[in-house]
């Protein structure tokens, strides 16, 4: 284990607020605007996003890619914000600096389309659970899901060698990648996705569940929203008849009825899936 090597590339991690193609104020006044007990306005959102005019111009041109199948062109930002939502502007807002990642990854390094395919899944599958659990926020939980895994991602762009080496070990111990992570650096994808988006500004009950949502019940905080996501990557990795210890800490949580009903509605969606082309490439 190169303990001081995990530790170091901890503390450096704020370089990747270099990546954004604006500025992570915008992410932190978005968070804001869109909270659930906000008063900003459908104009407060176009205001804010308009400040970068390329921002406004890419969040138009994902507005009217295939992947939204809108009936007819958006050409201004309120039109957008009015016609998709606060929440959705905010998560395309996301997908801009999620393509200006993907652009760094070399693809020889990472099966980049696989990866987000699943962040999809588990979005999708998290929101749900989210739904019948009657969360405050589902759409939280959507963003949670969708970037749970991006430690794997900044660890690939930043640490290529490492990302090497720790798959190396997982294959020649057999071991899955978590605890090849951890035997290689003492750290996991899990923590340095959490400090990495917490440098671009995203709110706490999203980076919070990230970091725990191999661990839910450790958590300090937002224990319902960590073991949410936890078992929606179970249930998209595994289905759902292997997720009896996910199943357990939810339902620990919020009761085994409950968790019953959310599961048997997020096995009813674990068949969609929309392509990641047009948002994420």
């Amino acid at each position: 284990m190169d303990f001081q090597q995990g530790q170091d590339f901890l503390a450096g991690l704020s370089e990747v607020q270099s990546i954004l193609p604006f500025s992570p104020v915008l992410i932190r006044d978005l968070f804001i605007l869109t909270a659930e007990d906000s008063l900003g306005s459908l104009a407060d959102v176009a205001r804010a996003v308009n400040r970068d005019p390329g921002l406004s111009a890419a969040i138009l041109k994902t507005a009217n890619s295939a992947y939204y199948g809108l009936q007819s062109q958006i050409s201004t930002l309120d039109r957008a914000v009015s016609i998709l939502g606060m929440k959705e502007i905010r998560t395309m807002v996301l997908f801009v600096a999620l393509r200006s990642v993907n652009k760094r990854i070399d693809p020889n390094d990472f099966d980049l389309e696989s990866f987000w395919r699943h962040g999809f899944a588990v979005a999708l599958t998290a929101r749900t659970v989210a739904n019948v659990l009657e969360h405050r926020d589902p759409s939280i939980i959507y963003t949670a899901g969708l970037l749970h895994d991006m430690g794997k991602l900044f660890t690939v762009l930043l640490r290529p060698d490492h990302w090497r080496a720790i798959n190396v070990l997982a294959v020649k111990d057999g071991v899955p990648l978590l605890e090849a992570e951890e035997a290689h650096w003492g750290i996991d994808h899990a923590l340095i996705g959490a400090l990495a988006l917490r440098s671009w500004n995203l709110p706490d009950e999203i980076t919070e569940p990230i970091s725990w949502h191999h661990a839910p019940l450790s958590a300090p905080a937002f224990q319902e929203a960590s073991a949410i996501l936890c078992l929606a990557d179970g249930l998209v990795l595994t289905g759902p008849d292997a997720v009896d210890d996910e199943r357990r800490i939810l339902a620990s949580l919020t009761g085994k009825d409950r968790t019953d009903a959310a599961v048997a509605a997020a096995a009813e969606c674990l068949d969609g899936g929309a392509s990641v082309h047009g948002v994420l490439f």
